[in-house]
């Protein structure tokens, strides 16, 4: 019985797709909105200050949060760059998509708009990926992003892609090239209203 659901919905599926090749798929056309400009300017003369502020707000709302969880062990030497500006040095470097070094000039160019307690090196920013406090609080902060629309997300498409693991690649020219090195596979599943990841996970070991 499994067996013949199984082959019906293949049918199906290639019934579908030879509709679409041969441009016969009954397709329902979307209403055609119209554009409002002015937000659309807005929006763009005023999406890198957003941005800034809403991983500002962000990670030290989930500070917050983890704060009193996460005291840490004092070591000797230098006190260690406080875990919440690490954090925003993450989120900062991935949406300008920088290297480390950068992400060190970023830090110092928004150092008061980030409200950073003080300035810290791109060696730190390296060591940051590792550090599991670091993790901890960007799963806080990812947890965060999704409360606003908890309850009002009902649809989710999922896909699978290749997350760099460095500045220096593209998954796109890579895997036309056959040459995956240096990325690392992830499931993502995103909510088709409001386009808000709600789940990443990455598929190697």
């Amino acid at each position: 019985m499994g067996l013949m659901r199984r082959e019906q919905r293949k049918n199906l599926l290639r019934a579908i797709v030879n509709q679409v090749r041969r441009q016969e798929y009954p397709y329902e056309p979307r209403e055609k909105k119209e554009i409002d400009w002015s937000s659309y300017d807005r929006a763009q003369i005023n999406e890198v200050n957003d941005m800034l502020c809403m991983i500002r707000d962000a990670v030290d709302a989930a500070w917050r949060n983890l704060e009193a969880s996460m005291g840490g062990e004092k070591k000797p030497g230098l006190p260690p760059v406080p875990v919440p500006d690490l954090v925003k040095a993450i989120l900062v470097q991935q949406y300008f998509g920088v290297s480390n070094r950068q992400t060190e000039g970023l830090m110092l160019l928004f150092e008061e708009k980030m409200g950073l307690s003080r300035p810290f090196s791109y060696k730190s920013v390296e060591r940051a990926y590792g550090n599991r406090d670091v993790k901890r609080l960007l799963d806080e902060v990812f947890k965060l992003t999704q409360l606003p629309v908890l309850e009002l997300e009902t649809d989710q498409a999922v896909d699978g892609t290749g997350m760099p693991t460095s500045t220096k690649v593209n998954y796109e020219s890579s895997k036309r090239g056959g040459k995956m090195a240096g990325f690392e596979h992830v499931l993502t599943s995103i909510g088709t209203t409001y386009k808000l990841y709600s789940s990443v996970i990455t598929l190697d070991n």
